[in-house]
């Protein structure tokens, strides 16, 4: 199953890759669940990102790795599978954030999250994907805070976002 979101951002394309792919390692900066992050080697695909984290919708507190399977800075394209810290009704766990330009001054953020409930949990899939949609969607919020507000130091942020879940 997927849940892909989408959101506006009031900067450029390179702002944007700035803090998602370029500071992939630094994702502590921003969203506020992740209290500290780092990884465990150069900045490529492969590497691996650790996080701690808050709990936050259906991941308990703890420790999160994240391996970056995709990175690429022409395309302005990433994915990362979440190799541990996962909650233990997901079987996978994997999110593609896509940047692109929408002109000089502006850009989108679209992310696929695609995961697999274990088969025990296959009869709460609805209720999971409603959780984890819940506990994502501030995310995208967030990182367009953090862009726009590096970006812009002193325009107020705007925000629109679009969310929907696609079932396989």
């Amino acid at each position: 199953m997927n849940i892909v979101n989408s959101i506006e951002i009031n900067a450029p394309l390179r702002a944007a890759w700035q803090i998602l792919g370029e500071e992939f390692g630094e994702v502590s900066d921003w969203p506020e669940p992740v209290v500290a992050s780092s990884l465990d080697g150069p900045l490529d695909q492969g590497v691996t990102r650790i996080c701690n984290i808050k709990a936050t919708g259906p991941f308990p507190a703890g420790k999160i790795t994240e391996t970056l399977s995709e990175f690429n800075r022409e395309e302005k394209t990433l994915t990362y599978v979440v190799a541990s810290g996962r909650p233990p009704f997901l079987e996978h766990l994997q999110n593609r954030w896509v940047l692109e330009a929408r002109g000089d001054a502006a850009s989108v953020a679209k992310s696929t999250i695609s995961y697999r409930v274990k088969w025990w949990a296959v009869p709460f899939a609805p209720l999971v994907a409603v959780m984890l949609k819940r506990a994502t969607k501030p995310i995208f919020t967030q990182f367009q805070d953090a862009v726009q507000l590096r970006h812009h130091s002193r325009r107020p942020v705007q925000r629109r976002a679009l969310t929907h879940v696609q079932m396989a």
